[in-house]
């Protein structure tokens, strides 16, 4: 697996997960500090459940769901590559 993309991601969570409270529920951000280091498929199951739990209960701004929304995107793509970080 390409070290780089397992940078971008991880990256992308660091960004997300320094967002203020008002725009990201605290919870929200531990769950996604724990993404880091899953199995890419984990990953993106997990991001799925993220995501809707904070649609359903309004826990993340429109702009942080929508970074959530690029990083969950990213990581099926990556999926496709490689079952496992390296």
């Amino acid at each position: 697996m390409d070290k780089e993309k397992i940078e971008e991601i991880e990256e992308i969570i660091d960004v997300i997960c320094k967002a203020p409270d008002s725009q990201i529920d605290k919870d929200i951000v531990v769950e996604l500090k724990e993404l880091k280091g899953l199995p890419w498929n984990e990953m993106a199951e997990k991001l799925d459940d993220i995501i809707g739990r904070c649609v359903y209960a309004s826990l993340v701004s429109g702009f942080a769901l929508t970074a959530l929304n690029v990083l969950h995107k990213q990581v099926k793509e990556i999926d496709g590559e490689s079952p496992m970080h390296e």
